[in-house]
């Protein structure tokens, strides 16, 4: 239930302030600075998580022993919670992007 109050509060907030940087902006053009910025940071975002899945891939192919596979699974983890969040970031920034092309 939380959770789906963060999504609806953050669409809220998310919403106005975008609103209102298209139609109080006295820059013309504000709706494609806008979406170009959304779309350079999805961007970045999938070249991180590209990243991020190469070297969890690495890792899954060396061979570990003892206390050190354990520390190795520790780092795994905690790199493809990094990957998931990445990606499903850029997921929202391209959607949000592409809602707003919409719009205008």
């Amino acid at each position: 239930m939380k959770l789906i109050l963060r999504f609806v509060i953050g669409g809220f907030v998310g919403f106005f302030v975008v609103y209102a940087l298209m139609n109080f902006s006295e820059v013309n053009f504000a709706g494609e600075i806008t979406v170009i910025s959304l779309i350079a940071i999805s961007t970045f975002l999938i070249a991180m998580s590209v990243f991020r899945f190469q070297k969890i891939k690495s890792l899954n192919t060396q061979n570990f022993g003892g206390d050190q596979e354990d520390k190795v699974e520790a780092r795994k983890y905690k790199m493809f919670a990094d990957y998931s969040l990445y990606a499903n970031s850029s997921f929202v920034l391209i959607l949000m992007s592409f809602v707003l092309l919409v719009i205008n």
